[in-house]
């Protein structure tokens, strides 16, 4: 079985150079990486992590939607 890295709230914030408190507000509002709690802890996957950021670079990089002119 494959080892789970486990990311910290410090972790996750360093990559993505912002505060724990704003990742605390995407956890808690559940437009975070998907996070698991033991005990009082939050630990958030590292492949969630990554498949998070890449899903938000990938709607990044979509062209706006455009209302139809019909």
């Amino acid at each position: 079985m494959a080892e789970v890295v486990l990311l910290t709230k410090k972790m996750v914030a360093a990559r993505l150079g912002c505060t724990e408190r704003t990742i605390d507000n995407l956890l808690n509002s559940g437009d975070g990486p998907p996070s698991i709690k033991i005990g009082g802890l939050r630990r958030i996957p590292a492949a969630e992590f990554e498949a998070w950021i890449a899903a938000k670079l990938a709607a990044a990089r979509r062209p706006a939607a455009t209302p139809d002119a019909g």
